[in-house]
C-alpha cells in the first residue's frame, strides 16, 4: 500500500504488512522475533562480559609486571619502563573503544526492542529504562563505569611508572 509520496505505511522496523499475515501468524511472529532478539542483546551482554574478563586479566599483568619494577626484583632501564607504561596505555585505548563500541550497539539493540514492543501487550524494556531507572536518583549508567574503568587504568600506570622512575 504506497501512499502518495511511494512510501508505504510500514514503520522503519517492519519487512512485510499486517495485511500480509493471518492475524495468529503475525502476532506469532512478533512475540517470536521478541524473544529471539531479547535473547541476542543477552548474548551479547555475555559476550562482552568476557571481554571485560580478558582486559581485566591483562591489567593484573601489567599492574605485575610494574610491581616487581618497583620492588627492584628486576632491573629494568627508563626505556623499559616507558615501553610497559605505553603498552599499558595503548591496552587501556583498544579497551575503551571497545567498551565505547559495545555501549553503541546495546543502545541500538535495547532501542530495537522497545520499538518491537510497541507491538506487544507490555512493554518492559521500556518501562524499566525510562520509568524505573531514569527516574531512580542512584542509578549510575554503565557506560560511566566501562568507560572509566581504562582511564583509571591509565592513570594508575603513569603513577607506577613515576614511581618506578623516580622511586
Amino acid at each position: 500500500m504506497a501512499n502518495q509520496s511511494g512510501i508505504d505505511d510500514r514503520n522503519k522496523l517492519e519487512s512485510n504488512l499486517k495485511s500480509d499475515y493471518s492475524n495468529e501468524v503475525y502476532h506469532t511472529s512478533i512475540m517470536e522475533q521478541y524473544k529471539l532478539y531479547a535473547e541476542i542483546l543477552d548474548q551479547h551482554h555475555n559476550r562482552f562480559m568476557n571481554t571485560i574478563k580478558f582486559f581485566i586479566s591483562i591489567q593484573f599483568i601489567f599492574l605485575s609486571g610494574f610491581l616487581i619494577i618497583i620492588k627492584k626484583e628486576v632491573v629494568m632501564g627508563i626505556f623499559g619502563i616507558i615501553m610497559l607504561l605505553l603498552s599499558g596505555i595503548f591496552i587501556c585505548a583498544i579497551w575503551l573503544m571497545i567498551s565505547k563500541s559495545h555501549y553503541k550497539l546495546t543502545t541500538a539493540k535495547h532501542e530495537t526492542l522497545e520499538e518491537m514492543e510497541t507491538y506487544l501487550p507490555l512493554k518492559p524494556f521500556f518501562h524499566e529504562w525510562h520509568e524505573k531507572l531514569k527516574s531512580g536518583n542512584n542509578y549510575i549508567n554503565m557506560r560511566t563505569v566501562l568507560f572509566a574503568l581504562p582511564v583509571v587504568m591509565s592513570i594508575i600506570y603513569i603513577s607506577l611508572a613515576m614511581v618506578a622512575i623516580y622511586g
